[in-house]
């Protein structure tokens, strides 16, 4: 694996658009955990209405960031089977505000932020904290 940014986690893809940059680039050179010599492809999917983006942490850890609509919407993560994409752990509710797609970053530290409506929230194996954000709108 290349280094990521700086504060973020050190997987194929702990950040919206690869990280801060921006430069849609996977953190990985190799086939993204494929079984290489394949020669056959299945592709799952899932209905999943109001699901912003995912990231990855350790391998087979797919997270996956969904929200409700209007000005005070919630949200949640999920931690999604690779395979079947299903649900594996759903956190509680987080607090929102109003409706924009937010965001989700993997830390360096292991821990998952999101960040939705007015607030920001952090994610860990032991709890989740939720602030508010001082300033009115969609982040």
């Amino acid at each position: 694996m290349i280094a990521m940014s700086v504060g973020y986690y050190n997987s194929i893809w702990s950040g919206e658009d690869g990280g801060p940059s921006r430069l849609g680039i996977a953190n990985h050179s190799g086939d993204l955990g494929l079984i290489g010599g394949r020669k056959n492809v299945e592709v799952t999917s899932r209905f999943v209405p109001l699901a912003t983006m995912v990231v990855t942490r350790d391998t087979g850890e797919i997270y996956l960031l969904r929200h409700g609509s209007g000005d005070n919407a919630k949200c949640f993560v999920e931690k999604i089977d690779p395979i079947s994409l299903e649900p594996i752990v759903t956190s509680l509710e987080l607090e929102g505000g109003p409706t924009w797609p937010g965001s989700i970053a993997v830390h360096s530290n292991g821990s998952i932020y999101v960040v939705f409506g007015n607030h920001i929230s952090r994610l860990t194996h032991l709890s989740q904290i939720s602030r508010k954000i001082a300033l009115i709108g969609p982040f």
